[in-house]
């Protein structure tokens, strides 16, 4: 039953010519819980008629053949994008104590978290460039979230 319902499910994708991205991937057979098989820095999955094939970021290609696997699950690839984007579209800088961010886009609202994830400070500068002083925070590892209508860029800083 398994079998039919992972097969049903690579024909549909391929059918839709669908490609994915992924971090790393782990194939797995039957229930058991250590995967028969992984690919790390996977740039593409792509599903064919031999199964499913993994192109790591080196060009390697590993084939996954349908009757060895019964599921996988897949790790996305998160902040890759978000590093991309922020090239192109956000500047974040810290001036001594000066927290400097520089965007494209009118800036909604700035959140600053502590190490541990707990909320510091919240703003909402409404323009495409501000600047927050950090003097009242102690040195340590912060991270910067900044919200614009179409995309949340985050960026680790140290102070």
């Amino acid at each position: 039953m398994k079998q039919t319902k992972l097969i049903s499910m690579l024909m549909f994708v391929m059918l839709s010519s669908v490609t994915l991205e992924a971090r790393d991937i782990y194939v797995y057979k039957d229930l058991n819980i250590k995967p028969i098989g992984s690919s790390q820095n996977v740039q593409k999955i792509a599903f064919n008629s031999n199964g499913m094939s993994v192109t790591t970021e080196s060009g390697t290609v590993t084939t996954f053949p349908i009757a060895d696997f019964d599921y996988f699950t897949c790790f996305q690839r998160s902040t890759t994008g978000i590093k991309k984007l922020q090239n192109n579209l956000i500047g974040i800088t810290l001036d001594g104590t000066n927290l400097n961010i520089k965007c494209m886009m009118t800036i909604n609202k700035v959140t600053i978290f502590n190490a541990s994830g707990t909320e510091i400070t919240t703003f909402a500068p409404q323009t495409k460039s501000t600047s927050h002083s950090l003097s009242s925070l102690p040195t340590g590892v912060y991270l910067v979230k900044v919200v614009t209508d179409n995309h949340i860029f985050s960026q680790k800083i140290i102070k």
